[in-house]
């Protein structure tokens, strides 16, 4: 496949008389990007803020939550009926308001943006996880996490929060392009000739260990990359790696996008003693990661013996913009796929040796800016950070190639984006198999695990069909009835589908936190036992996107059932990968179509 049918695989529609890249990348590339990104960031988001208050209350967009108490790291409030309920997953920007502000009756002709500017004396980032009726039937309980301790230590009982639209990483944004415009004689990854070297790692044999071979090419190279696709173990393999390291007395940072992607990390069991030696610490430590991981600690300002950090990109790249030589003696940055190529220039400036680990056959980081000036500007190296690192640079570079999450089956398919090279490590064909279930429905769970298509007929441009949503959440329901124990997750792309989903699922069974409804992009790194990925009949260049379908089809240890339109593979965007992925799929046997399943509820 030539370079320009790549990208356009990956999302990215290029005009077919035009490269998409260029053959040489400056500082001042960067800056015109991260310009780019930043004004659309900042338009989509005042669009918002500049808005009468009282109308985002409204239509919903900002949300009075009385405060009742703070338990087991969850932030608890109460939410009138009468309002807009944040959804399960859910990211919201918590703002305390002085005085009487709080009260709606008292913002007259103010926008948010005034509101925040004029009366806000604390805020806080919010993720609602659960909700559930109060005792006053007015009213529902919800829960958050992710609130920090310093706005947990503002609020009194019943004092009125407005929960509001998630705050865009501009300061994260902000700090990349300082980096590029104080460009160091020694950066790597500001002024490059864009190259395609025909990346190929070494696979690594499972039987060496990870951390004597990491350490071992590591001290050859300042500089090393590790691919590890879905469920080959990189978080245990890493938490093993840094107690070898903290045992040796190394600074060590761990840098990744999520605030949850470093709390899993924490909790693995090679870092236990680590942690009870107050070794491990993490900046902007909220209520919630203290309750699940106690031993946590705030960053000291000095310390001279080893210690571990954990910190997310937009955290860190603070700290790399300030810079003026390494301060830890390793950095390694985790879910690497996500990052812009001018965060691993930040990686190199806060770090001695560098290892990038993450996926770049998974998604890549979410950007807002118009593709039209991404493609005329040929920006596609600079968003893909891991992809471009691979491809131009030639630093050592391995590969995971055993999955304990997939079965055989399973690895099977999945492999096919990672050249055949990936096999499975996981042998429990018992969990392939629900007695409980309708007889009728056994056929949608191949005995080996892995991949099912049920087809059907879907109206082109609809993204909420009917009938194949409320099939869908009738089997789902089946499932949940058969065995509550199970971990089920449905996802799509679209959000209007995946709301759709969300009132069908949820109007048949019980809130359950077992059930996650969402869109893909929102669970990269989840592991499930059944995955259901719903493609409606329309935006398939999205759906079929090479990298987003990999990270949906592979979330599931023991079944994936792939909803899609019966005509799928007669579309051209089905391509590459995906393309081979349904023809296979497709060669097993005929696939029943959905509507055969009408029947069982009619």
């Amino acid at each position: 496949m030539n370079d320009m049918n790549k990208i356009a695989s990956q999302g990215f529609p290029v005009r077919r008389n035009a490269s998409p890249f260029k053959e040489s990348y400056s500082a001042y590339d960067h800056m015109r990007f991260l310009d780019m990104e930043l004004h659309a960031q900042n338009e989509q988001f005042s669009r918002i803020i500049n808005r009468k208050a009282t109308d985002l209350l409204e239509d919903g967009l900002l949300i009075p939550a009385k405060f009742l108490k703070v338990e087991n790291g969850h932030l608890i409030v109460k939410i009138s009926k009468a309002r807009a309920i944040p959804r399960k997953g859910e990211y919201l920007t918590a703002v305390l308001l002085e005085g009487d502000m709080p009260d709606h009756r008292n913002w007259d002709e103010s926008s948010w943006r005034d509101l925040r500017i004029n009366h806000q004396i604390a805020i806080s980032e919010a993720i609602c996880v659960w909700q559930t009726p109060a005792n006053d039937p007015k009213f529902n309980l919800v829960g958050f996490r992710g609130v920090s301790i310093e706005f947990a230590g503002r609020l009194v009982a019943e004092c009125v929060l407005i929960m509001g639209p998630k705050e865009p990483p501009r300061e994260y944004l902000m700090n990349l392009r300082q980096i590029a415009e104080s460009k160091p004689e020694h950066s790597k990854f500001l002024d490059f000739d864009y190259l395609n070297l025909g990346w190929e790692p070494t696979v690594m044999d499972p039987k060496r260990n990870f951390s004597d071979y990491v350490l071992s090419q590591l001290a050859l190279s300042p500089y090393l990359i590790v691919q590890g696709p879905p469920g080959t173990g990189k978080t245990y393999k890493l938490a093993e790696l840094l107690a070898e390291l903290l045992a040796e007395g190394k600074k060590v940072l761990v840098t990744a996008l999520t605030n949850r992607a470093l709390i899993e990390l924490a909790k693995k069991e090679p870092l236990q003693r680590s942690l009870e030696l107050g070794l491990v610490t993490k900046t902007n430590l909220s209520i919630d990661e203290l309750n699940e991981v106690p031993s946590l600690q705030n960053p000291r300002v000095e310390n001279e013996k080893g210690e571990l950090t954990l910190s997310t990109f937009y955290v860190c790249s603070k700290d790399a913009a300030m810079a003026y030589s390494p301060y830890y003696d390793f950095v390694i940055m985790d879910e690497a796929s996500q990052a812009l190529l001018s965060m691993f220039e930040a990686t190199i400036r806060l770090g001695k040796k560098v290892l990038w680990i993450g996926d770049q056959n998974q998604l890549p980081p979410i950007v807002l800016a118009d593709e039209k000036e991404i493609n005329h500007n040929k920006c596609i190296p600079l968003i893909q950070g891991m992809k471009t690192v691979c491809d131009s640079f030639g630093f050592p570079s391995f590969m995971l190639n055993h999955t304990f999450r997939l079965s055989n089956r399973g690895a099977k398919f999945t492999s096919l984006f990672y050249k055949n090279a990936l096999v499975s490590s996981r042998h429990l064909p018992e969990n392939y198999f629900y007695p409980n279930l309708s007889g009728d429905l056994q056929f949608l769970f191949h005995p080996e695990g892995g991949p099912f298509w049920l087809s059907t007929t879907m109206t082109v441009g609809e993204k909420c069909p009917v009938d194949s949503v409320q099939l869908v959440a009738q089997i789902v329901k089946a499932l949940h009835f058969s065995d509550r124990n199970l971990h089920i997750a449905v996802l799509s792309k679209l959000k209007k589908t995946v709301t759709q989903l969300q009132i069908s699922i949820n109007s048949l069974i019980d809130e359950n936190e077992k059930v996650i409804i969402d869109t893909v992009e929102r669970v990269q790194g989840m592991t499930c036992d059944i995955c259901f990925f719903f493609i409606p009949n329309t935006s398939l260049s999205m759906s079929l996107n090479q990298s987003f379908f990999n990270v949906a089809t592979s979330r599931a240890s023991r079944h994936t059932i792939i909803i899609a339109d019966c005509s799928i593979l007669g579309n051209p965007v089905c391509k590459g990968g995906t393309r081979q992925y349904l023809e296979n799929l497709n060669s097993e046997k005929k696939m029943p179509e959905l509507k055969q399943l009408k029947s069982l509820w009619e």
